[in-house]
């Protein structure tokens, strides 16, 4: 039994002594969650370029190539410019490797937002640091909103149109990832 002292109105106070307790060591401490972080970004001055993101078809008609450097892929942020008002459109973003999609996730949009949208997956994906993926954006009213870009200025990866890398590879879509 532990020692106690009694107090003056007839209250009995214990004293509990906890060896290890607040340690680091305590196998009953919480595991601290990890920290999201940016990890790939093309966000540079904008010059006014944009294009219309479109509807889903069998081959993206919009995408960006891009080379993570975290093992863990959380969200990705896009730069929208409202196209075609009014209205409103799902867009639907999704990252790619070479042969099947690893996160996708949708938002619906209003009219008249312009600006970087921000998509969180649903659960944090696995991917290699080092190898390419591509992120797919896709339009369900095929009109609303566009996508920004510019000149070729993010060095590892390039915009595609159609499947293919826009003009040869001269432009990029503008982006961010997150991860850990």
């Amino acid at each position: 039994m532990l020692p106690s002292a009694r107090i003056s109105t007839g209250v009995v106070a214990m004293v509990v002594l906890c060896a290890g307790c607040g340690s680091s060591s305590n196998p009953a401490s919480p595991t601290q969650a990890p920290v999201i972080q940016l990890d790939q970004a093309n966000v540079p001055a904008w010059q006014g370029a944009w294009t219309v993101v479109g509807a889903a078809s069998a081959v993206p008609r919009l995408a960006q190539t891009f080379v993570p450097s975290k093992a863990a892929l959380s969200g990705v942020e896009i730069d929208l410019i409202t196209a075609n008002p009014p209205g409103s459109a799902q867009i639907t973003v999704r990252v790619v490797d070479a042969s099947r999609t690893l996160a996708s996730t949708t938002q619906t949009i209003t009219a008249g937002f312009d600006g970087i949208l921000r998509f969180d997956f649903p659960s944090v994906v696995t991917v290699t640091p080092g190898v390419p993926l591509q992120l797919q954006v896709e339009d369900s009213s095929d009109r609303v909103f566009g996508w920004r870009y510019g000149s070729n200025t993010y060095a590892a990866g390039a915009a595609f149109f159609n499947g293919t890398p826009w003009n040869g590879g001269a432009f990029d879509f503008f982006f961010r990832t997150y991860g850990y």
